[in-house]
């Protein structure tokens, strides 16, 4: 074999080579396509359970009550316990006391509204002054978002929404005091 004849087939060897990783290559692409897709799938499939089950699973089996066993012996008395109200008589007589089911406050988060500081008006008399400085300004009623800023600037930085629109609410529709737009509440002529 000549020089020309291998270099001729060295040529020919490396074309069908390189046709070989071009296909491997396409095949790699189109591979990594399905593999993505697949990926989005099970992406898509996850967030569906994760949906089903965080909005319709059924509730979890309620907590069973505490059980504790009272010493063998005589029953504990109680002035409670009188021919009057034989419920608490069985309970006393009984070596077997139930508690109650897990508190509200053990089942989870319980908010707690900051203490009001001392010192500070009634919440009627807060929000009558913040509708009475906004009318001052030229506006005609504030939203209780409104009502809670002016408060909380004025006299009690942490007072929390929840504060404020059940009273404005009840001064609106109970006690007659303010007049109401939508969400804006406002001082009526014989409130001012």
């Amino acid at each position: 074999m000549s020089n020309a004849e291998a270099v001729e087939r060295a040529k020919a060897d490396l074309q069908e080579l390189n046709k070989k990783i071009n296909v491997l290559s396409m095949e790699k692409a189109r591979t990594e396509a399905q593999i993505a897709a697949h990926s989005r799938e099970r992406d898509r499939i996850l967030a569906f359970v994760q949906l089903v089950d965080k909005y319709f699973a059924p509730p979890p089996e309620p907590q069973p009550a505490e059980t504790i066993i009272a010493p063998p012996g005589p029953a504990p008395t109680s002035e409670a316990a009188s021919d009057e109200n034989p419920k608490k008589n069985k309970a006393l007589s009984s070596n077997i006391v139930r508690t109650k089911r897990r508190s509200r406050a053990k089942r989870g988060k319980v908010r707690r509204i900051p203490q009001k500081p001392p010192e500070t008006p009634t919440m009627p008399d807060m929000i009558r002054e913040a509708l009475r400085v906004a009318k001052a300004k030229g506006k005609d009623g504030l939203a209780p978002k409104e009502m809670r800023v002016f408060i909380a600037k004025r006299w009690w930085p942490e007072v929390p929404g929840q504060a404020i629109s059940p009273i404005a609410w009840r001064m609106h529709h109970k006690d007659h005091a303010l007049g109401k737009d939508g969400g804006i509440y406002t001082l009526l002529e014989a409130a001012e």
